[in-house]
């Protein structure tokens, strides 16, 4: 096995380890530095299968692990590259940033009581401010419980 693990983090953080474990007892700690809110790991080792491997992120300057909710395995033998975040258990297996961002996003809500009440709040990355105005779609769901629309925002 040889494969490089991509983090990023919604946060800023000096240092991330990645701690990796596989069935037999093979355990991996490889630390570190974000550079521009990513850090990079490069994990090597000899496994039967390397979809056998789970890892998840240790924040050390915070003094803490992620939450077991986290876990994350290798979800595939074909590639060697993978992408996570933090707060995000799936773990991608294409780089989420080698396409452009579409120009427009749909959802469709299909429910009648379940998220009543419920909004949908939109906000452009890389920001900490919400939309507002035409760039805003903040939606009731209970407003379009009766209607099969999708709704759009940018």
């Amino acid at each position: 096995m040889d494969i490089t693990i991509t983090f990023e983090s919604s946060i800023q953080r000096e240092a991330v380890v990645l701690q990796a474990w596989e069935p037999l007892g093979q355990t991996w700690s490889v630390r570190a530095k974000p550079e521009n809110g990513r850090c990079s790991f490069r994990v090597t080792g000899q496994v039967a299968d390397q979809r056998t491997v789970s890892f998840k992120y240790l924040y050390p300057y915070e003094h803490r692990w992620e939450p077991d909710d986290y876990v994350r395995r290798i979800p595939t033998r074909r590639v060697s590259s993978f992408w996570t975040f933090d707060f995000l258990p799936r773990v991608m297996v294409r780089d989420p940033y080698a396409e452009t961002s579409p120009d427009a996003v749909t959802f469709f809500l299909k429910t009648r009581t379940e998220f009543v009440g419920g909004s949908l709040f939109v906000w452009k990355p890389g920001t900490e401010r919400h939309l507002s105005g035409e760039d805003r779609a903040e939606v009731r769901s209970s407003d379009r419980a009766e209607r099969d629309q999708p709704m759009c925002s940018k």
